[in-house]
């Protein structure tokens, strides 16, 4: 299908963002198509857009997410009203174990043609269970690519720091229980490794917490300092499909802060852990591979990306083997093996690219690009759109920044 105007839909709150969330957003700017954005929370000029008849309009993963549920219900209701004649409408997902429902309902209210999904397409049948799979083209995807200039921000950073860094890991902890048995892996993971790493004398920076998650390039500079880096696959083994799990979890968390994970389960999900089976590569496993960091992980499929011996050092589900994975760690002959076949094999090779993500989804939904403009008014919408976009992001910049700080204090303060 030949397409000139495209519509990129996304909503972010906060600047700087997570990375990856911004590659996403702006991955098709190579392929010469005329891509209007519109960042959801600061534009109401739907209508406007609308008039322009675009030929495709791409929801991305910060929209289909219903974290906030007032807001998903609002966003989908405006949307609904808008786009009716087009053809082609995609949508990305992402963390689809959580309130699958909502996404379910997204799909078929907004008529999506096509869906990306990080999710193994085995489970989709339990995740999109009230959609009529075969009038939607489901693909898979990973929830992250290697950007080129995050490439080359890492390779001058190479030059000026140094590894001094025997393991290093960070871990939103707790909060991560309600992913069932593998969020509660990564949790495990980090107290592990810190405990029997400590008997060892060998150097670690693992932390657990939001408070302690590092964002942005700072992240790649804690990764260039350290030798290793452990981990699991991303995923859930818990399908919360109205949220109800996350909301128990997080009030028992909250009124029992010293449980246990199976204290959590046993009140929350008894029955449910397991029952579903969504695994994947994680952004942060590309990005160690980036850094040259050795990974620990471990052993799943990691979207048949990481090979065990190959690109990581595996560990047994029951961690059972650590003392023979901390010894190799103490005596560091085999990382440079690894961390240069993972470089050659996930970085160098481009195949997991922002631009190879790009073209899988262009190529995906059958595009074709047609370089012209139909009229004077579409070329200054154009790029009155361009400087809007740029206006947004200033936006969340002081949102994010500056008013929910204010904010926070004076509530602190009264």
């Amino acid at each position: 299908m030949k397409v000139n105007k495209v519509l990129v839909i996304y909503s972010c709150l906060e600047y700087p963002t997570r990375r990856t969330i911004w590659n996403n957003i702006y991955t098709f700017e190579h392929h010469g198509l005329k891509i209007f954005y519109v960042n959801l929370p600061f534009r109401y000029d739907l209508k406007l857009l609308s008039a322009l008849k675009f030929d495709i309009v791409i929801f991305h993963h910060s929209v289909t997410a219903p974290w906030n549920l007032s807001r998903f219900e609002k966003n989908t209701s405006r949307l609904k009203k808008r786009f009716k004649g087009i053809k082609i409408k995609a949508a990305f997902f992402q963390d689809e174990h959580y309130r699958s429902r909502f996404k379910c309902k997204f799909i078929n209210d907004l008529g999506i043609t096509h869906a990306f999904s990080v999710s193994p397409l085995t489970e989709l049948n339990k995740i999109y269970d009230s959609v009529n799979l075969s009038k939607i083209k489901f693909f898979q995807v990973l929830a992250g690519y290697i950007n080129s200039n995050d490439v080359k921000y890492v390779e001058n950073k190479q030059r000026v720091i140094t590894k001094d860094i025997d393991i290093g890991y960070r871990t939103v902890a707790k909060n991560s229980y309600a992913l069932g048995s593998f969020g509660y892996l990564k949790e495990l993971v980090a107290d592990v490794f810190q405990d029997k790493a400590v008997q060892l004398q060998i150097k670690t920076d693992i932390k657990k917490g939001l408070d302690n998650m590092i964002l942005d390039n700072k992240w790649y500079d804690f990764l260039l300092r350290c030798k290793y880096t452990v981990g699991a696959e991303s995923g859930s083994s818990v399908l919360d499909k109205d949220g109800d799990i996350k909301k128990c979890v997080s009030e028992f968390i909250r009124n029992n802060p010293d449980a246990t994970f199976e204290n959590v389960k046993k009140s929350c999900f008894k029955s449910l852990d397991r029952q579903i089976n969504i695994t994947a590569v994680s952004p942060r496993h590309l990005e160690a591979c980036m850094t040259k960091t050795c990974q620990i992980l471990v052993k799943g499929n990691y979207s048949g990306v990481l090979k065990p011996w190959i690109h990581y050092i595996p560990l047994k589900y029951d961690l059972s083997n650590i003392d023979k994975v901390l010894k190799i760690v103490k005596e560091d002959k085999l990382r440079e093996d690894i961390v240069k076949k993972a470089y050659e094999d996930i970085v160098k090779s481009g195949k997991y690219s922002q631009k190879a993500f790009s073209d899988f989804v262009y190529k995906s939904l059958e595009l074709e690009s047609e370089n012209s403009w139909e009229n004077f008014t579409e070329t200054v919408a154009f790029y009155i759109n361009k400087v809007f976009d740029v206006c947004t992001w200033v936006c969340a910049g002081i949102y994010s920044n500056v008013l929910i700080k204010l904010f926070r204090r004076i509530k602190c303060q009264t």
